[in-house]
């Protein structure tokens, strides 16, 4: 399995594949919606990192919308109906995915809170909650996804 690769993709239990397209697809609605809506887009994009910029467009939309038309053409070139659904899904890959699961939740809410707290003064204990929390998330997604790989 090449990762990053469309072999990678297509390789995957249908479930897993199903999953990634979705991921992606509903990541792109989003990006397009909040382009479109102006309100929405306030709430989505942080306002710091120039969302009305051809590189926030490209990094944050064309190329989301560009990676969910791959993964959804090759998944699709690729299906195969006989194969069942859950096939090569063992208990030991459904928990390296909870884990890549609860590390993205993690992530989002350190990033969520970040907008909403003051993080101005570091002595202050609440302040650093945040960056643990996307910490402990990025160091979970990292083994949850060596573990993956290795299943796979």
């Amino acid at each position: 399995m090449i990762l990053g690769g469309v072999e990678s993709v297509s390789s995957l239990p249908p479930v897993l594949q199903l999953g990634i397209v979705g991921f992606l697809g509903a990541f792109s609605a989003l990006s397009v919606a909040a382009r479109c809506w102006p309100r929405l887009g306030r709430r989505v994009w942080d306002p710091e990192k120039e969302p009305d910029s051809f590189d926030h467009l490209a990094a944050y939309t064309l190329v989301p919308v560009i990676l969910f038309l791959a993964a959804l053409a090759t998944v699709f070139a690729g299906w195969k109906r006989d194969r069942p659904l859950l096939d090569g899904m063992s208990p030991p890959v459904w928990l390296a995915l909870d884990g890549l699961i609860l590390s993205l939740g993690l992530m989002t809410l350190s990033q969520v809170l970040k907008r909403r707290m003051d993080l101005s003064d570091g002595r202050k204990l609440s302040s650093w909650i945040p960056l643990v929390l996307f910490l402990v998330g990025l160091g979970l997604m990292m083994v949850s996804g060596q573990r993956l790989h290795r299943l796979l």
